[in-house]
């Protein structure tokens, strides 16, 4: 279900700030407004909370095969691995992530595969939660990212899901926590997995709007060390 995007808030002190590209995804229009807000009595947490929506650089993905079959663990653990390898290539040097196993001490994302998501219908075959916990002070700020992505196992007929599929949902989900909202287009990663016809790989356009979203960012987090940094 798509959601309507909160518009970021406009600052009312120093330069005005970078707006956020409407195509973004609505929780992470609302975390972006939230970071300009602060600004105002808390310069610190907005470049913490705005350094943190870029998630840190060598962010650790560490997926949890546990709860699929043995004869399909490599067959996953390939579709993991090719769908971030998507990003890797379209973003290049900007890609965030890299792959860390199970045991990696405390990684950024965890990946598991569960039978059904909680609470959610039978067609959705995803999701993401994406926690930022900021720490600053007068002459500091420091941020964490703390992120789960879930894969639901079964697909057509509770067949377990293709290597494609599972590709085409984590793809997906990396979408979401790069600030992309879902699209009703079948030839769009963020658009709905086709059980059975995956679309399993990027567009040229939302590479361009990830790229433009991360150089808002960017922009805003400039401006803002301008006036904080000495």
């Amino acid at each position: 279900m798509l959601i309507s995007a909160i518009p970021a808030m406009a600052l009312l002190i120093g330069s005005p700030s970078e707006p956020m590209p409407p195509y973004a995804d609505a929780p992470f229009l609302d975390y972006y407004a939230q970071a300009v807000a602060a600004e105002r009595s808390e310069p610190r947490k907005a470049l913490a909370m705005l350094e943190l929506m870029l998630i840190p650089q060598d962010s650790a993905v560490a997926p949890d095969y546990a709860d699929v079959p043995d004869h399909l663990r490599a067959n996953y653990a390939a579709a993991v691995d090719r769908a971030l390898g998507l990003w890797g290539e379209a973003l290049g040097d900007d890609f965030p992530m890299h792959l860390a196993p199970k045991s990696w001490g405390k990684p950024a994302f965890t990946l598991k595969f569960v039978s059904r998501i909680s609470g959610a219908s039978i067609d959705q075959k995803g999701e993401i939660f994406v926690r930022r916990k900021v720490s600053w002070g007068r002459d500091f700020h420091v941020g964490e990212v703390m992120g789960t992505l879930t894969v639901v196992k079964f697909g057509i007929r509770n067949e377990f899901m293709s290597e494609k599929e599972v590709q085409h949902v984590v793809a997906h989900e990396l979408g979401h926590a790069f600030g992309l909202a879902d699209c009703d287009d079948l030839n769009r990663i963020m658009g709905p997995v086709v059980l059975g016809n995956p679309f399993a790989r990027l567009h040229s356009d939302e590479v361009a709007k990830v790229k433009s979203i991360r150089s808002a960012i960017r922009s805003e987090i400039s401006r803002l060390k301008k006036r904080v940094l000495p």
